[in-house]
């Protein structure tokens, strides 16, 4: 047998014999481990079975058992093991607002991004550096910041008071990751594999995201 299209959290076990079976594949975190954490089972009889296997984890090695058994009770093993790809993060949402600390004077800027996983589950942690356009009182041109555990990172500018009102300011998320290899989301360097796979969502502005709002 083998195990094709593996993917973050999918994978189909494809299982070949001479005459026909029905099958069932158990998964584990460890070969010999008495308790698999998923059990997939395909009971019409055929010899040539594709289950689909779902709800896995990421980034992980996972052990398989494919148990056959042909119309005469005989039961046949096959077991083996494959990578799930590290896991797939993206950016959910950007918002961008400002606050007035001053009527007409200085105001503060706020940015924030929310990462979620292949589940839709939020991420913890992500480095995410971010640059801004405008009028932003000489903030640097790259900043970075990181998520919550709710997903969410808060980026606030110091105050500042505007040159010119109304006036746009543009902020996007420029990148995603860590160069330091010791971070849980190091991207990789050359010939090393990465710890996550980052999918940015176009938004009809060259593929990048960005959010924009004008200082009245």
């Amino acid at each position: 047998g083998m195990v094709t299209d593996i993917f973050a959290i999918s994978a189909t076990a494809s299982f070949v014999f001479d005459e026909p079976v029905s099958g069932s594949v158990e998964l584990r975190d460890a070969p010999g481990d008495p308790n698999p954490f998923a059990t997939f089972t395909e009971n019409g009889l055929r010899a040539h079975h594709d289950i689909v296997l779902v709800g896995l984890p990421a980034g992980a090695e996972v052990f398989y058992s494919f148990h056959a058994t042909d119309s005469g009770g005989n039961l046949t093993t096959s077991s083996g093991s494959f990578d799930t790809e590290p896991p797939h993060i993206h950016i959910e949402e950007i918002d961008l607002e400002y606050v007035d600390l001053v009527q007409g004077t200085q105001v503060q800027v706020t940015a924030r991004v929310r990462v979620l996983d292949q589940n839709g589950d939020p991420v913890n942690n992500v480095p995410i550096q971010g640059g801004f356009i405008g009028d932003v009182g000489g903030a640097g041109p790259i900043l970075e910041f990181r998520t919550d555990a709710t997903g969410w990172g808060t980026l606030i500018l110091p105050a500042y008071t505007p040159q010119t009102r109304p006036t746009p300011v543009v902020f996007g998320p420029l990148y995603l990751g860590s160069n330091t290899p010791s971070d849980p989301y190091y991207v990789g360097g050359a010939g090393e594999e990465p710890t996550f796979f980052y999918f940015e969502p176009a938004n009809g502005n060259g593929g990048r995201l960005w959010e924009e709002l004008e200082i009245q």
